[in-house]
């Protein structure tokens, strides 16, 4: 059973990284994974949230900082020490047939940090948006953001499927965790 699901993992692995390979994505993914380029997008975030909110926005970034804190510690602090999986471009079952876009990294694979992280602030993101302007299209914008983002990693070649699936997984569960335990103690009115 489980070497089924490890030759699935790796063979839709390589459908979207050799099978979807283009020029285009080979500079827009790359990008797009890079967490500090959504500096500009955590920032507004933060703005938006102390501007419409005043204190209580501060709570809400404060709600999002623990998210992420939370998120990472659980995929990079517990979940990979415990499974050990390398990473695609790491490991010898692909050699020679991993396009090389990115820095491979020395840690872990299962489960993607990434994808933990990026799928928990899409949660709080969309909570907390949905406060400030009641456009229904933002509840998926959120989460396509880390779709992207997910399906990046796996792109560059540094996850696997099954790595940003668990970690989105994840991230969903500590996200709703996080909007409900702040729901709950960060009262704030609608609109």
């Amino acid at each position: 059973m489980i070497d089924t699901l490890i030759d699935l993992d790796r063979n839709w692995f390589l459908a979207i990284h050799h099978g979807t390979a283009n020029g285009g994505f080979d500079v827009i993914l790359p990008f797009f994974r890079e967490k500090t380029n959504w500096i500009p997008l955590y920032l507004f975030f933060v703005f938006m949230a102390v501007y419409k909110f005043r204190l209580k926005g501060l709570y809400i970034v404060l709600a999002a900082a623990i998210t992420v804190l939370l998120a990472d510690q659980f995929a990079a602090g517990f979940i990979k020490p415990t499974f050990e999986r390398l990473r695609p471009c790491n490991d010898d079952f692909f050699h020679n047939q991993i396009r090389q876009l990115v820095h491979c990294g020395g840690g872990y694979s299962f489960i993607s940090a990434h994808a933990t992280n990026h799928f928990a602030l899409a949660m709080v993101f969309t909570w907390f948006f949905r406060k400030v302007w009641s456009i229904g299209v933002l509840k998926w914008v959120f989460f396509l953001w880390a779709s992207i983002i997910a399906y990046a990693q796996v792109y560059v070649g540094v996850h696997y499927p099954f790595d940003v699936i668990a970690g989105a997984l994840s991230g969903l569960l500590i996200g709703i965790l996080v909007v409900t335990i702040s729901k709950k103690l960060i009262k704030i009115p609608n609109g």
